[in-house]
């Protein structure tokens, strides 16, 4: 049972940078923008496949249940003139064919290389402004549990304080030094102390709770214990405006980014009105026969072209 109760008690002392690294590591935001990079890497391997060699091929077998027929007006090779009937084809052919497409030339795939490119720094890009964003946050929620777990014990004091005032002030009212209204304002004041002090203990705990939504760990257990102090915190020392290089922010580099794309993009419409230039070829055979036999002999015709 003891054994239980410790354990059941225990604290997990948690600095200010370890916070921000365990926020680093569990949040689902940055989980998620990583993925995003990978997805825009991938595009680029796309656009690389579409200018790789495209092969298919096509197999039809057709049973020609009634063979077409045509007419041929006034055939000169018909003793004494008149239209002459033919019938085109045979009751069985079938058809072999691979067929290959090369692209060669299109003035968009050097933008569209740019865009793919651009897409994969920006969302890179969103990962640093993330990463930022959650640092700014988790500092926040340490600072701000901090600043409660002060306030909670400032009014835990404030609270003794008053008992103090009201217990020496009954015993000033038991002598007849003092008049019952200011002992009932003691008891007030009493009152309004620890009101104050279970709003504030209310508010440790949900800056706690915060605190740990913003490390990413909402389903933890563990009680924490800071092991920084707002003395310390608040005496680190400060970059002035000008030691920042705004050029360097995620957020610029996130919206020149965005703006080049776009600029990309007209770009790649006027491309798309210029000509393109590819290479295809098909290779084919046929057969003609008057029976369902595609292995006779001397049935099978090639074809083919580039």
């Amino acid at each position: 049972m003891l054994s239980f109760t410790h354990c059941a008690w225990a604290q997990r002392r948690v600095s200010l940078s370890e916070a921000v690294s365990v926020a680093l590591q569990n949040r689902l935001e940055l989980k998620n923008q990583q993925v995003q990079v990978q997805l825009a890497q991938l595009e680029t391997d796309k656009l690389r496949a579409r200018w790789m060699p495209q092969i298919s091929g096509s197999a039809d077998m057709r049973w020609n249940t009634q063979i077409q027929t045509s007419v041929i007006k006034d055939a000169a090779f018909i003793p004494g003139g008149g239209d002459a009937v033919i019938r085109l084809g045979v009751p069985f052919n079938n058809t072999l064919t691979l067929n290959a497409e090369q692209k060669i030339y299109d003035a968009q795939k050097k933008i569209e290389r740019q865009i793919t490119q651009t897409n994969v720094a920006q969302q890179q890009v969103q990962i640093e402004k993330l990463k930022n964003d959650i640092r700014l946050a988790v500092n926040e929620a340490y600072l701000g549990a901090l600043w409660a777990k002060e306030k909670a014990a400032l009014s835990a004091q404030t609270v003794a304080r008053a008992k103090t005032y009201l217990t020496t002030a009954q015993a000033q009212l038991e002598k007849g030094t003092i008049l019952p209204n200011e002992v009932e304002k003691l008891r007030l004041d009493v009152s309004n102390a620890e009101f104050a002090h279970r709003k504030n203990q209310q508010d440790e705990q949900l800056s706690w709770q915060n605190l740990l939504y913003q490390m990413g760990e909402t389903q933890s257990t563990e009680a924490l214990e800071l092991t920084e102090n707002l003395a310390t915190l608040t005496s680190l020392p400060t970059l002035s405006t000008t030691d920042f290089n705004t050029a360097d922010r995620p957020e610029i580099k996130a919206e020149q980014a965005a703006m080049k794309t776009n600029e990309l993009n007209a770009l790649k419409q006027k491309a798309a009105q210029k000509p393109t230039l590819g290479a295809y070829g098909t290779y084919g055979t046929l057969q003609f026969n008057d029976v369902p036999n595609p292995f006779a002999a001397n049935t099978w015709f090639n074809y083919n072209f580039v």
